[in-house]
């Protein structure tokens, strides 16, 4: 597939040259005069030592929920960003919305149609000039404070390549609703890879701000994922830097319908879930947090069995178990799936709907 971005020189920040000597405050408040009418009645004033912010944007037929999303990047108080919208050929208007945005920082990508989120945001990083790199789905929002935070924030922590923040979940018409069962909420900063792995460390898409330089060092997102390509790169990201923690909420990470994972076989999600782990594994992690990854992996296998089980795939489900025996054998858990993929295919169908009714009432 032969993609539409590519890459262009960083235009100049001023086009007149003063005509006499000039000291470098000069510049600087010339640069500042210009800015501020170029941007004039949009609130905010890009200055010369603001980094470039490139802020990635897959979109595919969510039309309603990315005018919000990029009127939320066109908010923002920090003016010197760059928007990237990767539009997976879309068929519901959007390339007419977004032609209608008048602002020279918003570029459009248009690729043909993949289905593939890993495959969009790395166009988006291809086509990205800025310093650091920001995502932004294009079902979500920030609140006009984040970038300026943010980038502060990321730039006082100079151990850290990468920066998270708080969020707030929101359903479809951006009303608050309550957390997912189990989303972790620990505040882990430094070192993260274990609250990662564990999930008590909760890090959303939308509130990841990154060195440019650390995403070409991991190589991007992995295009073989078709599902957790974020959840991955963070790992491998985690694995190179520490994170800066900035223990604010300043996105809003929107629950509905048509969230990309939604709608998908239980088993592919689940299987990415295990291919990340896999991956992980591949590492030299030792010690201690080793065994952490070894359990969350035997975890996931676990629980892809369980999918499989539930579609009397019994092959895969016991193919499953044993990729996870050698890890964690005294894992409990581990033994009972193993007595209840062995007892199902037995299990007449009354006293599979009988044991599924008692587990709902427990």
């Amino acid at each position: 597939m032969r993609r539409s971005c590519y890459w262009t020189s960083a235009q100049p920040i001023w086009t007149r040259r003063p005509s006499t000597s000039f000291s470098v405050d000069s510049v600087r408040h010339l640069a500042v005069d210009l800015m501020d009418e170029g941007t004039e009645g949009q609130g905010a004033v890009t200055h010369l030592d603001e980094p470039l912010v490139s802020v990635i944007t897959p979109t595919y037929n969510r039309a309603t929920y990315l005018r919000e999303a990029v009127q939320s990047v066109f908010d923002q108080t920090y003016a010197n960003w760059e928007l990237i919208v990767v539009d997976d050929s879309s068929t519901d208007g959007t390339h007419v919305d977004l032609r209608a945005m008048k602002d020279d920082r918003l570029h459009i990508v248009t690729l043909e149609h993949c289905g593939n989120p890993a495959q969009l945001r790395n166009a988006g990083l291809e086509r990205a000039r800025g310093e650091y790199v920001a995502f932004l789905d294009s079902d979500d929002r920030w609140f006009p404070e984040k970038l300026a935070r943010q980038v502060a924030h990321l730039r006082a922590a100079p151990r850290c390549g990468w920066s998270y923040t708080y969020f707030e979940w929101i359903g479809p018409n951006g009303e608050p609703v309550p957390s997912p069962p189990g989303t972790g909420s620990d505040p882990w900063s430094g070192w993260i890879l274990e609250g990662l792995v564990t999930g008590r460390a909760c890090v959303a898409t939308p509130t990841v701000l990154a060195q440019r330089t650390l995403m070409s060092q991991i190589g991007g997102f992995d295009e073989s994922l078709s599902l957790c390509e974020d959840y991955d790169a963070f790992i491998r990201m985690s694995l190179q830097r520490e994170v800066a923690l900035l223990a604010a909420p300043l996105s809003a990470v929107r629950m509905h319908p048509g969230n990309t994972w939604k709608g998908r076989p239980p088993t592919e999600v689940v299987g990415c879930q295990v291919r990340v782990y896999e991956k992980l594994l591949a590492h030299p992690i030792q010690g201690q947090l080793r065994k952490v990854c070894e359990r969350q992996y035997a975890l996931a296998q676990m629980r892809l069995a369980a999918c499989h089980r539930a579609r009397s795939e019994y092959r895969r489900a016991f193919g499953s178990l044993w990729k996870a025996f050698p890890r964690p054998p005294t894992l409990p858990a581990w033994w009972v799936a193993l007595v209840k993929t062995c007892v199902r295919p037995f299990m007449p169908p009354v006293a599979m709907r009988v044991y599924r009714s008692l587990r709902r009432r427990l």
